[in-house]
Formats: C-alpha cells, sequence, structure tokens
C-alpha cells in the first residue's frame, strides 16, 4: 500500500515531464508500447482463451471479425452483447460452465464492506527495501499514461498531457489510501472504445457497476456465469485496434521499427506463461520495463531508418542511463552498490553497468553517422510532412 502510494507521487511528478517526452518521441514509438500490449495480453493471450475450448470459443471470435471490422450493422443491438451472448449460450450448451460453478460463484457473494490503508502508514521502513521496485512501476504508469494521451488524439479526442498524467498518479494515491495495492490508469484501447460506441458515460456506468460488485462480490457470478471465451474477441479487437493504429501512424517504411518495439511484450507474456525456470536471461533483460522498452526500441529504430542519428544517439545515452540504475534490464533499480551485481538468472554478462555500457556503444555508433552525415558521407536525415496529430499534438505541448 505504501509502495502504491509512492508510485502515484512519482507519477504525478513524471506528469509535468509529459510535454517535453512527446517532443523528443515520434508518435510511432509511443503508440507502439501500447500495441505491445494490445497485441500480447489482448490478442494472442485471448485467442488462447478461444481456442481451449473449440466447440464454443472459435464461432465468437470470427463473428467479431465479421461485426466489427466487416462493419455489419445490427440496428441498435450491440455487437458486443450478441458476441458476448452467443459465447456464454455456447458455453453452457457444451459443459464449459455448468450450474455447480454458478452456485459456487454464488456462495460467494455477501457484504465485504469498506477498508482503508491508513494502518499500513504507522511503518515507512519497508519504503528503503521497495524502492528499487517502486521506480520502474511508477515510470512504466506513466509513460503508459502518455501513450493513451496519443492514442486518444489519433482517435479524434484531445486531452492534456499533464492533467491526465497528474490526476492518473493523484487516482493511485487514493486508491492506496483506501488499502489497495493497484494503481489506477488509463484506459488502454481508446480507439476500440471509441468504436464500439462508448463516452463519458460509459466511464460512470463502470465505475458504478465496479463500486458494486467489488463490495458485494458480484464479480464472483459473473465469472460464473460468463466464460472468458465469450468476451476474449471483445478484448482481442481492442489489441488489434490499438495495433492497427500503431501502424497507421507512421509510414510504411517505419513498419519494422514498429514490429520491433512489439517485441518486448510478447517476450514479457511468453516469460509470464512459461513453467521453465531456466528462462535465458537474454529473454528476461526484455521483460522488466517492458512498456518502456518498447517505446525505446522504436524510438531509435525509426531515428535509424529517417537517419536521424542524433536523435538516436540521445536515446541511446538515456537507455543507457536507465540501465546503469537497473530501470530497464532489471526487476529493481540499482544503487551504487548493485551496478555490477549479477541479477537473479544471469551472469556477470548481464549487470547493470554492462547493460548501460552497451547502450553507450550503440549512442557511439549513431554519433559517427550524424558526423558522416554532417560531411555528405551519410545521406541526409528523412523529413516527412508533419501528420495533422503531430501538429496538433505540438500546440498543445507548446502551450504548457
Amino acid at each position: 500500500v505504501i509502495a502504491n502510494l509512492m508510485v502515484g507521487v512519482i507519477s504525478v511528478a513524471l506528469g509535468f515531464l509529459g510535454p517535453l517526452l512527446l517532443k523528443v518521441t515520434p508518435v510511432s514509438a509511443l503508440l507502439v508500447s501500447l500495441a505491445g500490449i494490445g497485441f500480447a495480453f489482448l490478442a494472442i493471450d485471448r485467442v488462447k482463451d478461444s481456442f481451449a475450448d473449440p466447440v464454443s470459443g472459435l464461432l465468437p471470435l470470427f463473428m467479431m471479425f465479421a461485426l466489427y471490422f466487416g462493419n455489419v450493422n445490427l440496428g441498435i443491438v450491440p455487437k458486443s452483447l450478441v458476441i458476448v451472448v452467443v459465447g456464454t449460450a455456447l458455453a453452457w450448451i457444451d459443459g464449459v460452465r455448468t450450474i455447480d460453478d454458478l452456485k459456487d460463484a454464488a456462495d460467494l457473494v455477501q457484504p465485504y464492506g469498506f477498508s482503508t490503508g491508513f494502518p499500513a502508514f504507522d511503518n515507512f521502513s519497508s519504503l528503503s527495501d521497495t524502492i528499487g521496485t517502486i521506480l520502474p512501476v511508477a515510470f512504466a504508469a506513466a509513460s503508459g499514461t502518455l501513450m493513451n494521451v496519443i492514442s486518444a488524439k489519433k482517435a479524434g479526442d484531445s486531452y492534456g498531457p499533464v492533467e491526465t498524467m497528474v490526476s492518473d498518479g493523484v487516482g493511485t494515491m487514493i486508491a492506496a489510501l483506501f488499502g489497495t495495492p493497484f494503481g489506477t490508469s488509463v484506459y488502454i484501447g481508446h480507439p476500440a472504445y471509441k468504436k464500439m460506441g462508448a463516452g463519458v458515460v460509459y466511464s460512470i456506468i463502470n465505475c458504478v457497476v465496479f463500486f458494486f460488485f467489488a463490495i458485494f462480490g458480484v464479480f464472483s457470478v459473473c465469472a460464473g456465469l460468463i466464460p472468458e471465451l465469450a468476451v476474449a474477441p471483445l478484448l482481442l479487437f481492442v489489441g488489434l485496434t490499438i495495433t492497427q493504429e500503431a501502424f497507421e501512424s507512421g509510414p510504411v517504411r517505419h513498419y519494422p521499427g514498429i514490429v520491433f518495439g512489439l517485441i518486448p511484450s510478447v517476450v514479457d507474456l511468453m516469460i509470464n506463461e512459461s513453467r521453465n525456470d531456466q528462462i535465458s536471461y537474454g529473454y528476461s533483460a526484455l521483460q522488466p520495463a517492458a512498456i518502456l522498452l518498447s517505446m525505446v526500441f522504436a524510438a531509435i529504430a525509426i531515428y535509424c531508418t529517417d537517419r536521424k542519428f542524433l536523435a538516436a544517439a540521445c536515446w541511446s545515452v538515456g537507455a543507457s542511463v536507465l540501465s546503469f540504475i537497473g530501470l530497464l534490464h532489471q526487476k529493481t533499480g540499482a544503487t551504487l552498490e548493485e551496478v555490477k551485481a549479477v541479477p537473479l538468472g544471469g551472469t556477470e554478462a548481464n549487470t547493470p553497468w554492462r547493460y548501460g555500457v552497451a547502450w553507450l556503444t550503440v549512442a557511439g555508433f549513431m554519433m559517427i553517422m550524424f558526423a558522416l552525415q554532417k560531411v555528405g558521407k551519410v545521406e541526409p536525415e528523412i523529413e516527412d510532412e508533419e501528420v495533422e496529430v503531430d501538429e496538433e499534438v505540438s500546440a498543445k505541448v507548446d502551450a504548457y
């Protein structure tokens, strides 16, 4: 709870850096981090649910493609409702859900009341032990919020980056005061929700329903009645829409960089699902800050593609700094004493300082290319006409 409170405090502070990050980051690099989450955890991980029980899972999956991506008009009937009802009906007919499941779930429905996190605030001594975990989580939360601002802008809705990031942090602090270890977050998948017709009322209804369902434990009945495979196609739709948006945000030549940026989140999913303790640390180094690392990967790759080597060098130096203090490739931040420490599951090659040095070598190469470019030995930068979203975002950033 204390850790969550501090994540909120740090997120508020990072909120004021949001406009600066918008100025130095390609839009595609911001969106690819969300696309990584969408592709890995909302797409791949949800297709798993559909294929676990194929008789009841496959039809709703392809109904989603026909109704949403095929843009089939059902009049006043919500497409999502049709998909969920069909999936639920098939699951009950197929025996995926039974009356016993529903009875067991109903037994958990009872008033759980309220609680606060005030007792946890009697002792802040644990902060020194958890600060290495708090910092990466706060960085990931703040960057994720900023990426959602850009995603919403691409869908035609403008939100101030500072207000959004600060309110997210304040919400996390309020959540901690009520005893939760979970932070608040801006909805991922804004374009998909907008296509479904969701607006402000959707958020209000969501909050009210979640509040009462949590107080009385009604979520257990929902899970007992509606199987994962019935809602999996809707999450898949959100994940694919986010991924599509990332590709649409840049020219075709940026596609390799965008795909490269998807890798950390896919590896994150792979490690989470793996039952093998002997995972190569080459994979493990991609997992701890997957969202942030996706942005770093894509930004450097896209700047290289556009031959903007100075910008790529600056991002490489930033990645080096984050690596030295354990915020990019380690599960916890590193103190001065831990910079040379071997991480769990790693070797001498995987200490924080070695990743820091590695990114510096990348920065050095980028500076050499930049110098050669200045004397005409390397082709000049590729410049595109500014797309509308970039102009609008820049105008909003300049207002701060």
